[in-house]
C-alpha cells in the first residue's frame, strides 16, 4: 500500500503543527501473511513503513530562502520486535535523527524487553516542528546540538533491579531561548548488582550536578547534589514558556549555592543520613524577593532518629507583606518534633488597634511561635499529623509596651 501526499500541511490538521507544505510518498508493506486456507506459517508477519516527505517552511513572505524540510521514517513492526533504522527531520542544516530497536520477550507485557537506541541533534529548534509550544512575545534563538546511546533489559518495570543496561547522553553546546547550554548523563546497571548516575548541567554559567549510587551486594547507598548558581538572572528566559502561577514564582535574579548528601545501608535503606546546606542572597521574582537565605538540615531514618533543620532570612517581601529577619528551628525526630519561629517586621497593627489595646511604643513588630507535633501512624500504612502551639506573641519590634499578641498553652 503506497500513499502519496501533494502539498500535504500539517498545520491545517493542527494549528499547534508547523507551516509547511509536504510532498511525498509512505509506503506500507505486509510480509509473511498465509494465504486463505493455508497452514501458519513459521514465521510471524511483518509491516514495513517507509516514507520521504519533502517541502518547505511557510514565512509570511514565501521565497527560496525559506528553509526545505524532510521527514524520513523507515521501521519494520512485528511480535517479536519493533525496528527503527531510521527516523530523521531536517530543517535546512538543522537535523533529528533516531534508531533503534525494541525486541519483546515470551513473557506477560513482553517481557524480558531488549532495547537500544541511538540519536543525534544537530542545531535542532523543537519549536520550529511544535510552534504551539512556543512561548508569546519575542524569545532568543533555540539550537540543540545533542547525543543519545544506550541499550539494555527490562525484566521488572517497576523495580531498579529489574533494569539493567547503559544510557549515555551528551548535551553539546547549545542555546534554548538565547540561554547556552550544556550537559551529559551517563547511567548505568548492571542486572543484580550496583546501579550508578552521574548527571552534570550548566546554563549561563550555573552548574548543577548530580552523583548517585544504588544500594547493592553490601555496599551502601550514596547521592549528592551541588549547586553553584552565580548567575540566575541570565536563566529568566527559560521560564519563559512555563505556566504563569510557576513562571511567577521562579527567581529572575540573585545567586545560589548549595548541597545535598544522603547514604543508606544496603539491607536497612529506610535508615537513610541525609544532610543539605543551601545560601541564598539577592533572589528576586515577580511575587517574592529576599536579600539573604540559609537553611541546613540534618537527620537520620524517618522515625525516631534524630533531626534538625534551621532556616534564615533578611528582607522578605511577599505579596505586600514584609519581614526584616526570619528564624525557624526544627528539631527532634520525624515522629516527635519542636519547632520555633522568631520574626520580626516593619509593619505594626494599625492605630485604632493599639489604642484599643492600650499598646504603644517601639517601631515595627516582632512574632514568637513555638509548637510541637508528632506523626501517628496506622495500621494502614498511612497515619496522620498532629500539632499543639506552646507559646504565640506578637509585640513592637523594640520590644517595648505590653504585647498586642499573646496566647500560651
Amino acid at each position: 500500500l503506497t500513499l502519496q501526499f501533494d502539498a500535504l500541511r500539517p498545520a491545517a490538521l493542527d494549528r499547534r503543527l508547523p507551516a509547511m507544505s509536504l510532498t511525498g510518498p509512505v509506503t506500507v508493506q505486509l510480509r509473511g501473511l498465509p494465504a486463505p486456507g493455508a497452514p501458519t506459517p513459521a514465521t510471524q508477519p511483518v509491516a514495513t513503513v517507509t516514507g520521504t516527505l519533502d517541502g518547505r517552511l511557510d514565512t509570511p513572505r514565501a521565497s527560496a530562502a525559506s528553509p526545505a524540510v524532510q521527514l524520513v521514517v523507515d521501521a519494520d513492526l512485528s511480535r517479536q520486535a519493533l525496528v527503527l533504522r531510521q527516523a530523521r527531520a531536517t530543517a535546512g542544516e538543522a537535523s533529528a535523527t533516531l534508531a533503534g530497536e525494541l525486541g519483546f520477550g515470551p513473557g506477560a507485557g513482553g517481557l524480558p524487553l531488549q532495547w537500544k537506541a541511538q540519536g543525534q541533534l544537530k542545531e535542532f529548534d523543537p519549536l520550529l516542528w511544535f510552534p504551539g509550544a512556543a512561548p508569546a512575545g519575542p524569545r532568543g534563538p533555540t539550537r540543540l546540538n545533542a547525543q543519545l546511546d544506550g541499550s539494555g533489559r527490562i525484566t521488572e518495570p517497576g523495580t531498579l533491579r529489574g533494569w539493567a543496561g547503559q544510557v549515555a547522553v551528551q548535551l553539546r553546546p547549545s542555546q534554548w531561548a538565547g540561554v547556552p547550554l550544556q550537559g551529559e548523563l551517563n547511567a548505568g546497571h548492571v542486572e543484580g548488582r550496583t546501579g550508578t548516575l552521574a548527571a552534570r548541567a550548566e546554563a549561563a554559567g550555573n552548574r548543577l550536578a548530580l552523583d548517585l549510587q544504588d544500594a547493592s551486594d553490601g555496599l551502601a547507598g550514596q547521592a549528592t547534589a551541588t549547586l553553584d548558581a552565580p548567575a540566575m538572572a541570565a536563566l529568566a528566559p527559560l521560564w519563559a514558556s512555563l505556566p504563569e502561577p510557576l513562571r511567577a514564582w521562579l527567581p529572575r535574579g540573585g545567586a545560589a549555592q548549595g548541597s545535598a548528601t544522603g547514604k543508606w545501608p544496603a539491607d536497612t535503606p529506610a535508615a537513610v543520613e541525609w544532610q543539605a546546606d543551601v545560601k541564598a542572597s539577592g533572589l528576586q521574582s515577580p511575587r517574592w524577593r529576599a536579600d539573604s537565605l540559609s537553611a541546613q538540615a540534618l537527620g537520620r531514618g524517618w522515625g525516631d532518629d534524630a533531626l534538625s533543620v534551621t532556616v534564615d532570612a533578611a528582607r522578605l517581601e511577599a505579596d505586600g507583606a514584609k519581614l526584616d529577619t526570619l528564624h525557624a528551628e526544627l528539631r527532634g525526630s520525624l515522629r516527635e518534633h519542636q519547632f520555633n519561629l522568631q520574626a520580626a517586621s516593619p509593619l505594626r497593627p494599625p492605630a485604632w488597634a493599639e489604642n484599643l489595646l492600650g499598646t504603644h511604643g517601639g517601631s515595627g513588630s516582632r512574632m514568637q511561635l513555638v509548637a510541637s507535633g508528632r506523626w501517628l501512624p496506622d495500621p494502614t500504612g498511612s497515619g496522620r499529623w498532629e500539632g499543639r502551639i506552646s507559646r504565640l506573641q506578637g509585640q513592637a519590634g523594640d520590644g517595648t509596651g505590653q504585647p498586642w499578641l499573646a496566647a500560651q498553652d
